[in-house]
């Protein structure tokens, strides 16, 4: 039952520290430095008239965290089944 909510955990942790763009954008001055989605947030602003574009780069950074939860979903799910067949 504890990897059951340590999967969920992880996979939280996963989101938030890939997501935080916020953080890496204040923080990390140099653009070596910055993560997938300050770039993107810089190229939503940079190409604000084509948003397909922006549109396009949020899926291609998005297929990291539909993996993992793909990864986790099998663990989840007998968390979710299990107690409701006891």
């Amino acid at each position: 039952m504890t990897t059951l909510i340590l999967a969920v955990n992880a996979l939280n942790a996963f989101i938030a520290a890939y997501n935080s763009w916020e953080w890496a954008l204040l923080v990390c001055q140099r653009q070596s430095h910055w993560t997938l989605s300050v770039w993107l947030y810089q190229m939503s602003q940079t190409y604000a008239g084509t948003p397909w574009v922006t549109l396009a780069g949020f899926v291609l950074v998005s297929i990291p965290t539909a993996l993992v939860f793909l990864l986790c979903q099998r663990v989840i799910l007998r968390g979710i089944v299990l107690p409701s067949m006891k």
